[in-house]
């Protein structure tokens, strides 16, 4: 895992990097809730609790899903 979140930061322009930090984060304080929760409640709480918008966290999601396809 860790060697993904390098790979993660690597690709991340310093902007989304940031935000990508903040999610890590918000998971890591509420790991019971996001590993129970449904996509919809998961992504709503990440917009909410980490103040991003939908264009930011689908570009970051879209970033890291492109490098594991590879």
């Amino acid at each position: 895992m860790k060697d993904n979140i390098k790979n993660y930061e690597d690709l991340l322009e310093v902007d989304d990097l940031k935000l990508y930090k903040k999610i890590l984060k918000e998971i890591e304080k509420n790991k019971d809730f996001y590993s129970s929760a449904n996509p919809i409640e998961f992504t709503n709480s990440l917009l909410e609790n980490c103040h991003i918008n939908k264009k930011d966290l689908y570009n970051i999601i879209k970033i890291i899903n492109s490098s594991n396809s590879k």
